[in-house]
C-alpha cells in the first residue's frame, strides 16, 4: 500500500492553472508545478504535476510542501514529484479525526490511487517519515 495527503506535482512544460483556493495565489510555485486537490473521506488533499515514476514527498512538524520547495525542481527529472500538505496544515483541510499516522497514510494511499500514480517511492521527512513507514508496510 502506498500512502498521500497534500501533493504538489511537477510536470515539464506545466504553466500555472487558475489560482488555487485563498491563500495560495500569493506563493509562486517552481516552473512546472501546479495545485490541485484530491477529495479523500471527507477531507481535501492538497495535489500535482510531471511525468514519470512517482516520486511523493512527505513534509514534517510544523511544515507545508513548502519545505519541498528547494529540491522540487531536481527531483522532478524524469519523474512526477507530488508534495502533499498532511491533513489539517497548509492547504489541506482538517478532518474531524484520524490524524494517527496509520489512517493518514491509508488517506494518502487512496488519494495516489486516485491520481492514477499506482505504486510509488516515498521520501518521508520528520513526522512525514512516521507516516511513511506504515504506508510502505500496508
Amino acid at each position: 500500500m502506498a500512502g498521500l495527503v497534500l501533493l504538489l506535482v511537477a510536470a515539464p512544460n506545466a504553466v500555472a492553472g487558475p489560482a488555487g483556493p485563498a491563500g495560495t495565489a500569493d506563493r509562486a510555485l517552481p516552473a512546472g508545478f501546479r495545485h490541485g486537490f484530491v477529495e479523500v473521506e471527507g477531507t481535501r488533499l492538497y495535489v500535482r504535476g510531471g511525468s514519470g515514476p512517482a516520486l511523493v514527498l512527505l513534509h514534517g512538524w510544523p511544515q507545508t510542501w513548502q519545505a519541498w520547495r528547494p529540491v522540487l525542481p531536481a527531483l522532478r527529472a524524469g519523474r512526477t514529484v507530488v508534495a502533499f500538505d498532511l491533513p489539517g496544515l497548509g492547504d489541506s483541510a482538517a478532518p474531524p479525526g484520524g490524524y494517527d499516522k496509520a489512517t493518514t497514510a491509508r488517506r494518502l494511499h487512496a488519494a495516489t490511487q486516485q491520481l492514477g500514480l499506482g505504486r510509488v517511492d516515498l521520501i518521508g521527512h520528520d513526522v512525514g517519515a512516521l507516516v511513511a513507514y506504515p504506508w510502505a508496510r500496508d
